[in-house]
């Protein structure tokens, strides 16, 4: 099998985590920038969801399984929440004008927030990847 094909359980899989990280995107960054942080966190959520898939299934292609891609996928998802997020508000700054006298302090906890998120998506998208993993070793 190429390293540019996957079985169809994992394509699936990554449509599922997408899916997941858009919802999950839109849902936190509707509030502060309306419909603006509706798209750029839903779209940021999906790319995010794109790597995050591609990072384990590399792990899978290389041999992990059970609790180690479990911990790459909340590893993961920290890494990629944290990083959408501060683009997220970034973009939201610079696209809406958003002033906060405050704003590393914002950004910060905000980061923080998304980073929490994506380590939670990660570890319940990790235990179904870890589940099908063990059904459908690549």
């Amino acid at each position: 099998m190429s390293r540019l094909t996957c079985p169809t359980p994992y394509k699936i899989l990554t449509v599922f985590v997408c899916v997941s990280g858009a919802v999950l995107g839109g849902f936190f960054g509707r509030p502060p920038y309306r419909i603006t942080g509706l798209y750029v966190a839903g779209i940021g959520g999906i790319l995010a969801g794109l790597f995050w898939s591609y990072m384990m299934l590399r792990r899978i292609r290389e041999g992990s399984i059970g609790g180690d891609l479990v911990a790459r996928g909340i590893g993961w998802g920290f890494v990629v929440g944290m990083a959408d997020t501060l683009v997220l508000h970034t973009a939201g700054i610079i696209l809406v004008g958003l002033y906060v006298a405050d704003i590393w302090l914002v950004l910060f906890i905000c980061t923080i927030c998304g980073a929490v998120v994506g380590a939670v998506n990660g570890l319940i998208c990790g235990l179904i990847w870890n589940a099908v993993a063990k059904k459908y070793p690549i």
